[in-house]
Parts: structure tokens; sequence; C-alpha cells
């Protein structure tokens, strides 16, 4: 959320909760681009579907940032003989 970090979902439950009608910045990752991007969203009731956000969310070892799939190159170092 915006600059801060939270511990769990109960936190960020918390801190939604706390912005209920009012503006968050919110970093989201897209696993199949492999980016961040910042949203910003208003939580409340109106969504439709699950809790204010609209949707269920998940924590723990299946819902971390995976590791990179694109290669990192290293600089090309020229060999001398």
């Amino acid at each position: 959320v915006g600059d801060l970090l939270f511990s769990g979902l109960n936190e960020f439950h918390d801190i939604l909760q706390h912005n209920l009608h009012r503006e968050v910045n919110l970093y989201v990752y897209n696993a199949a681009t492999e980016t961040v991007r910042q949203v910003v969203i208003v939580p409340n009731n109106q969504w439709g579907g699950e809790g204010i956000l609209g949707c269920s969310l998940g924590e723990g070892y299946l819902h971390q940032l995976p590791q990179s799939r694109l290669r990192i190159s290293r600089p090309c170092i020229p060999s001398y003989q």
C-alpha cells in the first residue's frame, strides 16, 4: 500500500478498512510481464463480489513473487591473448 509494507492479510484489511471510500495506492505485480505498476483503488462495499475490494486475497507460499524467468545478461568481457 503506497509507502507502507504490511505483514499479513489482517493488517492489509485494517489499512483498507481505515481508508474505506478513500483512494489507496497499491503496487500490483503482473506475473505474465514480470512488471509492477501502481494502481489507485477506492475500497467500498459496492464492487460486487467478495469484501471491500470485490475479490478474495491470499497469502503464504503460493502467493509469493516468483523468481524471474528473464535471463540477466552479463557484460561481455573481451579476452586478450
